[in-house]
């Protein structure tokens, strides 16, 4: 005979879950109450959170994961913050260009709080350049330095060729400017005909018996010592431009240097970190 199934009052839908009565709690509006100053659950998690902020050692990480929404940021922002608050507060940490090794930043430490008055004053600093150097650049002092030294060696150069030119002459040849690649050279060449003349166009007519051999042989010689004076000139004359272009650059540091002078000394007297006046 089969058993009889065991029966069970039945439950009242509104039993089947748990409700508060408002009336029980002593607020009218949760406005009323003040908010926890602690995480609530994930003790564990917490814990483990805390003991890793406190080791102190190079290569040690703290990771959190979780659902999104569980408030793993809120508790992460909140531990911390209240640990800044108790901990000694660190340097500010500035990094700066390196001049002589542009893919490695120097480092500068800075009292908390300074860090960003530095950065600010070297804005600053940066700002003032870029309006200022333009304008030296363009001053009549600066103008008037580039033309004396130009100038003086243009003068130079010039007598250089103007004492060999007649001498060039007189020995019955022409200096002719040639372009040699991206290089313009000067280049010694005979009159024939009233018209400068290559070596090789002159040997052509000696082979073709349209112009004297014997006098070829003059002309070469000559042509030989002459082209030997002209290329110790434009090897003077180029070392003469070196000379120019450095002096030019040393005017262009000269200008600039005087204009970034106090504005520097200025930063330097307010920060006298060595790092920051190893830097300016």
């Amino acid at each position: 005979m089969p058993k009889k199934a065991r029966s069970f009052p039945e439950i009242p839908i509104h039993q089947l879950r748990w409700t508060l009565d408002p009336k029980s709690l002593p607020f009218k509006t949760t406005e009323e109450l003040e908010p926890l100053g602690e995480i609530i659950g994930q003790d564990r998690a917490l814990e483990a959170f805390q003991f890793g902020l406190g080791v102190r050692k190079m290569g040690y990480h703290v990771f959190v994961t979780g659902p999104t929404g569980t408030g793993r940021m809120t508790a992460a922002l909140k531990i911390l913050e209240e640990m800044a608050r108790k901990d000694i507060v660190p340097d500010d940490l500035c990094y700066v260009y390196n001049f002589k090794n542009p893919e490695n930043p120097r480092l500068i430490r800075l009292e908390a709080g300074l860090g960003r008055h530095f950065k600010e004053d070297i804005e600053h600093l940066v700002d003032t350049l870029k309006k200022d150097v333009p304008l030296l650049f363009e001053s009549e002092e600066y103008i008037n330095m580039k033309r004396e030294i130009l100038e003086k060696y243009d003068e130079k150069g010039k007598n250089f060729f103007k004492e060999l030119d007649g001498r060039v002459k007189k020995e019955g040849f022409a200096i002719v400017q040639m372009q040699m690649g991206e290089v313009t050279r000067p280049v010694v060449m005979p009159i024939v005909n009233e018209q400068p003349t290559p070596m090789d166009r002159l040997e052509l007519l000696v082979e073709r018996g349209e112009y004297p051999k014997e006098k070829y042989d003059a002309i070469r010689g000559m042509h030989r010592q002459l082209t030997e004076q002209v290329d110790r000139i434009f090897l003077e004359i180029r070392d003469m431009q070196r000379e120019v272009q450095k002096k030019l650059e040393d005017i262009d540091r000269l200008i600039f240097l005087k204009s970034v002078e106090r504005p520097v000394d200025a930063l330097k007297k307010k920060y006298s970190q060595p790092k920051v006046q190893i830097y300016l």
